[in-house]
């Protein structure tokens, strides 16, 4: 399906943290020094300050929040340092991790009618979360009706707490389609370090095959 989102109804929300990684030293029984805290930004991260357009050290959480120039250097930095670096260093030390806060995900409502308005649809996904946009779903290429609304709706939200099964939504009930990015992104992280571990042993089987 061909999911389209209407003109006008995605909007800029100030309720979200936007670029934004948050690196996590909960395992620490104290904050950080002001030291500390930079010599982790600019020598384990390797941020300019060109690339900061916020630092802050949270000290209820024990974590530093970041803001960066923008979402694509934000991603490189999670993908990059999640659990590369121990602090303190050497073999006392435990893995920072590294992760995007806010990140929208597309939640599909389906079995809702044309008398349920993206109002209500928006009153109602707000519990969950911080909706940034509602879009309506067509039959996509391939078929004859191409291009037909299929009933579907897809919101664009920043969630902030776990999503049902169902939802009623102007006394209809929905069934909700949602994928854990997060869990998605942290199994396809374990099958890429196996199959690098694999081709590592695997070439080490070759290099003894051919050693006197």
């Amino acid at each position: 399906m061909l999911l389209t989102v209407e003109p006008g109804f995605g909007m800029e929300c100030e309720g979200i943290r936007k670029n934004t990684v948050r690196c996590d030293f909960g395992f620490l029984k104290r904050d950080l020094t002001v030291l500390e805290l930079h010599n982790f930004v600019e020598h384990f991260l390797e941020l300019q300050p060109e690339q900061l357009k916020f630092l802050q050290w949270n000290g209820i959480e024990r974590c530093l929040y970041m803001r960066l120039s923008d979402l694509i250097t934000a991603k490189r930095l999670v993908a990059i340092n999640n659990r590369r670096h121990s602090f303190p260093e050497g073999s006392q030390g435990s893995r920072v991790a590294l992760k995007l806060v806010d990140v929208p995900a597309d939640v599909l409502l389906f079995d809702l009618s044309e008398l349920v308005t993206d109002e209500q649809v928006k009153e109602v996904m707000e519990e969950f979360g911080v909706v940034l946009a509602i879009g309506h779903s067509h039959w996509g290429p391939g078929v004859r009706y191409a291009g037909i609304s299929s009933g579907q709706r897809l919101v664009r939200m920043v969630i902030r707490k776990a999503l049902p099964r169902y939802v009623r939504i102007g006394n209809e009930l929905s069934t909700i389609g949602f994928n854990d990015q997060e869990k998605i992104n942290n199994f396809l992280g374990f099958r890429m370090l196996h199959n690098v571990v694999r081709g590592w042993r695997f070439m080490g089987r070759v290099v003894r095959s051919f050693t006197p």
